[in-house]
């Protein structure tokens, strides 16, 4: 059994944008209140991590960082300078991870659904790529994200 340790700091927001970001402990929930996307630690570790969890048993769907953890508290989830990508930044503001979304606009946000998937909205509102949430059944591997990029109206 895998335990972690949430600081529940809400915020009351759906939404990242180049104004919009959270830092470590803030959260980011779906509409629902049933996913939330945030900074956490696996019991016995001090590395931070940026997942998603279904919020009514803390189960931890995704991880965007598990690659490179945060070594303490100073990270933040925002919209990249130049617009384009979700990006995770460490203390020294260093990418850790990104969406790495083709270049598609500028002024572009993040919102996190009811599905547990990410959606990656250019400004324009005319397509739209989602980091889509595959949760699978292999004890390894709790899930994977891909990414899709189609032509949507999004509202």
């Amino acid at each position: 059994m895998l335990c972690f340790d949430f600081i529940d700091v809400s915020v009351a927001i759906d939404t990242i944008t180049s104004t919009q970001f959270i830092k470590d402990p803030e959260t980011l929930c779906s509409k629902s209140g049933n996913f939330t996307l945030g900074f956490f630690s696996p019991e016995n570790s001090t590395n931070r991590y940026v997942g998603i969890w279904w919020q009514p048993q803390f189960t931890v769907v995704s991880v965007l960082n598990r690659d490179q953890p945060l070594k303490d508290s100073s990270g933040v989830v925002k919209i990249s300078d130049d617009g384009n990508d979700l990006v995770v930044l460490n203390g020294k503001k260093e990418v850790i991870w990104t969406s790495d979304v083709p270049n598609i606009a500028t002024n572009s946000s993040s919102i996190l659904l009811d599905s547990g998937n990410l959606d990656h909205v250019p400004n324009n509102r005319e397509f739209v790529c989602s980091l889509i949430l595959y949760i699978t059944s292999n004890a390894s591997t709790t899930s994977i994200f891909t990414l899709k990029c189609k032509a949507k109206q999004y509202n």
